[in-house]
């Protein structure tokens, strides 16, 4: 398709705008998952339009194969580089950063979204829709951009009812999954399909696990009078639970699981085997873990492949993927795509883990911070918490129950603890807390004997003998503590130091690669008219070819008709004489039967004797009729008398 360019005020795109942007020379619409979703195009300087190309219009192109057309507002426009400019645009959808909505709260998605809308404190055209049904309560105490409310920051809407977004034109799409499960589009990854992300991911799949469970009991003993806690674990007597993978990988990868937490009670051998084959199926102990970057081009070339590049997939469908050096087969979801526009195909597509956030309401929320006056460590901890809890709404609490008594509470993200991610553990023992479900490992931990355990801790002051506030009181160390202390401040120093050489070679870095991208797109886009004109002078050379054989088939049937022709004239010579008599043409060379043009008429011989003649004296012997012939006031007519055939004349009277 040929982009389009509208007027930045455009909102029903049926005709053709300023104009058709006919001169691009790439246009490429790239789109994550609750991510980005922008396009990029490149046009020269002598391109028709190209003077109304400005900030702020908008270009109308397809985003993917029978999509309908989407609009992308541009945002920059590069400056030229060999006559051409490189411009950048983003969705529509993005103008919703830019449309305040005021506090409300809601119970449901829809009431949520809905509510986004109907307190908007600007215009606003968008429309929002979505198939999820939970009724969760959400709610937000300060104004907020539409778009951070859709997602990007704790307690948006994507982080309370989860989900994938889609953005068609002014309407916001919220979907439980977005896409669908292509079966018959599978990729083979192993020939040609590679990548070392996808080796390495392999090489640290888990092929089993060793599960336990345990707990502190105390034990009387009556006799003596005494009573001790004593810890009872409880294992396989095979110890390990393979997957059914585990052959098909060069080694094993065993990892030791605690699955105490599934038990209110100690449990037998076997209910601990079945727990923890559920805990391999859930985890899908065995399986890589899937992330491919794929070339769509690569895969059209692939024999293996070539099923999945014909197959139309879009953003959000999930696809088998077979591991053929493996024999075992998963399945992955397409999380991002680069869509050719010009080209009507696939560029690349990213398979793997759908994004939580909208990186670009991230974006802009990290620029806001970076305005705000530097706190104290203690007021920035305190506020960030604030945000966070503030936006804990809408999460799952689930009880586990003892003999009929709640025994242990998990608050999460799920109503089903199997499948949480972050996620609150109390009992009687203390409180604990994960970001990687209720298996762990816990990131922090309150026990009730009064130990806290946790990889940071951000406070106003730790009161003891050593520490308080932001600095170390040395107090009781010795010299050669607080040389060590000075080593280490000399240290940091030094790493920041190196740190931001780094950052200064990467960027240096980033740079060389632009201009080698660069150069490739132009060595490509000549390679591109090169193989144009060989295509083009190839195909003059075989009208040529096919001209030249024509030409000597044409030759051939000339000269065959020139000696036709020659033939022909030496046989006249044999029955045509022209004398001072007249013409004569013979029946045959030499024959006596010949008919002769002179200047009284046409005479005919009949072995040489002058039977006829046609002139002013005319005559003919032995005239015979076959049918009837009506001269004058005549007609002569065959007539049989008596057998003998001859003919008859008959006067018919005068003719006028």
């Amino acid at each position: 398709m040929i982009p389009i360019l509208y007027d930045g005020s455009e909102k029903e795109f049926v005709s053709q705008g300023i104009g058709s942007l006919t001169d691009a020379t790439s246009c490429k619409i790239s789109e994550e998952i609750n991510n980005t979703y922008e396009l990029e195009m490149n046009y020269p300087m002598t391109g028709v339009h190209f003077s109304d190309i400005q900030v702020g219009r908008i270009i109308l192109a397809q985003p993917a194969p029978r999509k309908e057309t989407e609009p992308f507002s541009i945002y920059k426009i590069s400056k030229p580089m060999n006559g051409i400019v490189t411009i950048y645009a983003e969705h529509i959808s993005y103008r919703l950063s830019y449309i305040p909505v005021k506090p409300f709260s809601a119970n449901t998605c829809i009431e949520a979204l809905n509510g986004c809308v109907a307190n908007s404190l600007e215009t606003n055209p968008f429309t929002v829709w979505t198939d999820k049904e939970l009724n969760i309560e959400f709610s937000f105490n300060l104004p907020q951009s539409f778009r951070t409310c859709l997602g990007g920051v704790e307690g948006s809407i994507l982080d309370i009812f989860r989900g994938e977004y889609e953005f068609n034109r002014f309407t916001v799409k919220l979907y439980t999954n977005r896409g669908s499960l292509k079966d018959t589009a599978k990729i083979i990854y192993g020939k040609n399909l590679t990548s070392l992300k996808q080796d390495e991911s392999i090489e640290n799949t888990i092929t089993g696990i060793v599960p336990y469970w345990k707990s502190t009991v105390t034990q009387t003993d009556d006799d003596a009078g005494t009573t001790e806690s004593v810890e009872v674990i409880v294992t396989l007597p095979e110890y390990v639970l393979e997957s059914e993978y585990t052959d098909k990988y060069p080694y094993r990868r065993t990892t030791v699981v605690d699955l105490s937490e599934y038990f209110e009670t100690q449990p037998t051998e076997e209910e601990l085997r079945i727990r923890a084959k559920q805990y391999m199926k859930d985890n899908l102990t065995g399986l890589p873990t899937v992330t491919l970057d794929v070339s769509f081009v690569d895969l059209a070339r692939s024999e293996e492949n070539k099923d999945f590049a014909s197959e139309i997939v879009y953003l959000g469908d999930k696809v088998p993927v077979y591991f053929e050096k493996l024999g075992i087969s998963t399945k992955a979801e397409i999380t991002s795509v680069t869509y050719d526009v010009l080209a009507d195909r696939y560029d690349s597509l990213t398979l793997g883990t759908v994004s939580s956030s909208l990186s670009k309401t991230i974006s802009n929320i990290s620029e806001a911070q970076d305005m705000v006056i530097t706190q104290s460590k203690l007021e920035t901890a305190l506020i960030l918490a604030q945000k966070v809890m503030a936006g804990g709404s809408g999460g799952y609490i689930v009880t586990k129950y003892f003999n009929g008594h709640p025994s242990e509470m998990y608050f999460g993200d799920s109503d089903n603890v199997d499948t949480m991610v972050n996620c609150i553990r109390i009992n009687k023992n203390g409180i604990a807390f994960s970001n990687s479900g209720i298996s762990g490992p816990y990131i922090s931990a309150w026990t009730i004997d009064g130990k806290f355990n946790a990889d940071f801790i951000q406070t106003g002051e730790l009161d003891g003998g050593l520490i308080k506030a932001n600095t170390i009181q040395v107090g009781q160390l010795s010299e050669e503590v607080q040389s060590d202390i000075t080593t280490a401040k000399e240290e940091a120093e030094q790493a920041n130091s190196s740190v931001n050489t780094i950052k200064s070679d990467v960027t240096n870095i980033n740079n060389n690669i632009n201009t080698l991208e660069q150069t490739t797109t132009d060595l490509q886009e000549s390679v591109t008219s090169a193989q144009t004109s060989a295509d083009s002078a190839s195909d003059l050379a075989k009208q040529a070819q096919e001209q030249a054989l024509e030409s000597s088939q044409k030759a051939e049937e000339a000269s065959e008709l020139a000696t036709a022709t020659y033939n022909g004239l030496n046989d006249l010579e044999q029955v045509v004489q022209i004398d001072s008599q007249g013409v004569k043409v013979l029946e045959s060379a030499n024959s006596k039967n010949y008919s002769q043009i002179k200047s009284d008429g046409m005479h005919v011989f009949n072995g040489g004797e002058d039977v006829a003649q046609f002139g002013q004296q005319s005559k003919m012997n032995n005239l015979a009729v076959k049918d009837f012939l009506m001269f004058g006031a005549h007609r002569a007519e065959m007539l049989t008398v008596d057998g003998v055939q001859g003919t008859a004349f008959y006067w018919i009277g005068d003719v006028e």
